[in-house]
């Protein structure tokens, strides 16, 4: 994801705790608690046209064709593709509306600064810059037998939030999300060396009961120096293997 939220390095992880963003949706704290900064998720302005209406441009990286799509498609392409249709509403709803203020802001920063190798389009279909999103024959061909019931789940719960965006003084947030942590996020400051008001660390205990949250995998040495090397060909070898392995300060 370019611009914002490809300074994490892309939007391809697949989640969605927005543990990080204190959001209120209509009028309720989200947590609970009571957030640390005016960060809300608001419906989004009277005098857009509805989602359905309104299109974002993406650009086809294998034709080099801009297409246009809905808002309603993007968000449930984006859901499709970053989070399996298997996790609770709740979830699926959250990341909607993270994909759909991630697509807003890109939007406006484009408006007002295009960046010339995306030809006018908001973004591309590049998950490794952008944003991940499944046109709905892919979706088909990733679900497979499945796609019936895990389609209809996803644009219920994305038809139920399309409204709201995730915003921090009237402005779409960077909604930066990721599938687990250690147990506490990061701040953005942590991250990306500026401070993001939004973007604090906060406690996420629940992850650490997440599945595969710890997992173990056993190499020989030898395979273990040959993907290391592969990485980082000058690296300095101790003659005791168990030193290769040190924690740093």
């Amino acid at each position: 994801m370019r611009k914002y939220l490809a300074i994490l390095g892309g939007f391809t992880a697949s989640l969605v705790l927005l543990t990080a963003v204190p959001a209120k949706i209509s009028g309720k704290n989200v947590s609970g608690q009571a957030p640390a900064v005016s960060t809300g998720a608001t419906k989004a302005a009277e005098s857009e046209a509805s989602a359905d209406a309104k299109t974002y441009a993406m650009l086809d990286i294998t034709s080099g064709k801009v297409e246009k799509i809905s808002v309603r498609d993007y968000v449930i392409g984006a859901v499709c593709a970053e989070m399996p249709a298997t996790f609770e509403p709740e979830a699926l709803k959250a990341q909607a509306v993270a994909a759909h203020t991630y697509a807003e802001r890109q939007h406006r920063m484009e408006q007002e600064r295009p960046t010339p190798e995306l030809c006018g389009a908001d973004f591309s279909n590049d998950s490794s810059l952008y944003q991940a999103c499944f046109t709905e024959n892919q979706a088909r061909r990733y679900y497979e037998d499945n796609f019936e019931a895990a389609y209809a789940k996803i644009c219920q719960a994305a038809d139920e939030v399309l409204p709201y965006l995730l915003e921090y003084e009237e402005e779409p947030i960077i909604a930066a999300f990721c599938s687990m942590s250690a147990g506490k996020t990061e701040s953005a400051e942590a991250v990306w060396g500026s401070p993001v008001a939004y973007l604090i660390s906060v406690d996420s205990e629940a992850d650490t009961a997440a599945p595969k949250y710890l997992e173990t995998k056993s190499v020989t040495q030898e395979d273990f120096r040959a993907a290391v090397e592969e990485i980082c060909p000058d690296a300095v070898w101790d003659e005791d293997p168990g030193k290769w392995i040190q924690v740093g300060t």
